[in-house]
């Protein structure tokens, strides 16, 4: 008799007065242990911005950073495999707009994550901006995003 898991995550969330909020999430799937979102951030009440460090996704396109529990499908694109999009180590700053329709992050991240050794490999800078209008009863996102890789010699 064998089996295997397919996805076991346990975690932690919550706010801290302030506006400080924090994440932390263990992934034990394939008989490995790794990490999933582990995050800090800031977004005070009643500002445009806010502000999240730690083990996070790179700001990649919404079926990336949208969990798998939502999803449609049991897979995702294989173009999320193509550019091995992933949680990195980084900063980002967001703002959104007063009524919420807009957003616009930006982040550095290394090229690795929180499982792998940190060295001099090289960074990835990353934009992302949505808009999310009222439609027909209900609402459409539109979004975009870039990242590139470089490094600092």
């Amino acid at each position: 008799f064998n089996s295997r898991v397919r996805r076991i995550r346990l975690g932690v969330e919550g706010a801290i007065p302030g506006g400080f909020a924090y994440k932390a999430e263990a992934d034990f799937a394939n008989s490995t242990v790794g990490f999933g979102d582990v995050t800090l951030s800031y977004a005070p009440a009643n500002k445009p911005f806010s502000l999240t460090i730690g083990n996070f996704e790179t700001l990649n396109g919404m079926e990336q950073i949208t969990s798998s529990r939502w999803s449609s499908f049991i897979e995702r694109a294989q173009i999320n495999d193509a550019f091995i999009n992933a949680r990195r180590l980084g900063a980002a700053v967001g703002f959104k707009s007063a009524d919420n329709l807009f957003r616009f992050d930006a982040g550095l991240f290394t090229a690795h994550t929180i499982d792998a050794s940190i060295d001099n490999d090289g960074w990835i800078g990353a934009a992302r901006a949505t808009y999310t209008p009222n439609l027909l009863g209900g609402f459409v996102h539109i979004g975009a995003n870039f990242s590139t890789g470089f490094s600092i010699e």
